[in-house]
């Protein structure tokens, strides 16, 4: 993939790429929430290691900052990409039995978590988390912001505070009109089958991964506690 798409891919993984955007850095944590990603080779691969070779690239943002991170526009780098085996959230497992607490959560909450995430990313950095989560949950806002310290801006608080508030809010959520035409869209495109793994799949770039337009994962919900198995998903284009 080009430098700018693993730039994107790695935001939340990488302290030194906390210069990249909220968007990028909340789809990025999102990506590694439901993929296992391995950089397979440090240096990149030069367009012309391909026939026939691939055009030359645009400029992209932050391009000398990323070049001091061995991220040189231009060049392609090798990923490995593979859908995880089993996802928690908030530290329940996502298709695993129910706890002593009652606390369980079926895999057909993926959707919703991306969903969430998506709508998390657009929020502005710098705005204060209650007042993000008032706005997006009015009715479960004030359970959910007792995990949570309301006076973070939104772009500080982890994904794992940002996990367990999903945990609580999730219903409201998925009762949101947003929610509906986001669902909508989905099935429009794989069916009732499935679901896409993340909304930044078929997002325009400035808020996606430029790479994965034409192409998106497609997971299939599991029944058993491996909410993704390896004969499970394939790339479907969305062109």
């Amino acid at each position: 993939m080009p430098s700018s798409t693993l730039s994107h891919l790695l935001a939340s993984a990488n302290p030194c790429l906390s210069f990249m955007s909220h968007s990028h850095r909340r789809n990025s944590a999102l990506f590694f929430k439901l993929f296992n990603i391995e950089l397979l080779r440090v240096d990149g691969f030069s367009r012309h290691s391909f026939s026939p070779p691939i055009s030359l690239p645009k400029q992209i943002p932050h391009e000398k900052r990323l070049k001091e991170l061995n991220l040189v526009n231009g060049l392609l780098y090798a990923v490995s990409i593979r859908p995880a085996r089993s996802i928690e959230l908030g530290s329940v497992e996502v298709g695993g039995a129910t706890d002593a607490e009652g606390r369980g959560l079926e895999a057909q909450c993926l959707l919703p978590f991306v969903f969430w995430m998506n709508l998390i990313g657009k929020q502005n950095a710098s705005k204060k988390t209650c007042k993000v989560l008032e706005e997006l949950c009015p009715e479960s806002s004030s359970s959910a912001l007792r995990v949570v310290d309301g006076s973070t801006p939104i772009g500080e608080l982890s994904t794992l505070s940002l996990e367990e508030v999903f945990i609580i809010v999730r219903e409201e959520l998925k009762h949101l009109q947003s929610y509906e035409k986001y669902k909508e869209t989905k099935r429009e495109i794989c069916g009732d089958k499935g679901f896409f793994a993340a909304d930044f799949l078929i997002s325009p770039p400035r808020i996606g991964f430029p790479l994965c337009r034409r192409a998106a994962f497609h997971i299939k919900a599991a029944r058993s506690v491996e909410v993704a198995q390896d004969e499970n998903w394939n790339i479907m284009s969305v062109d």
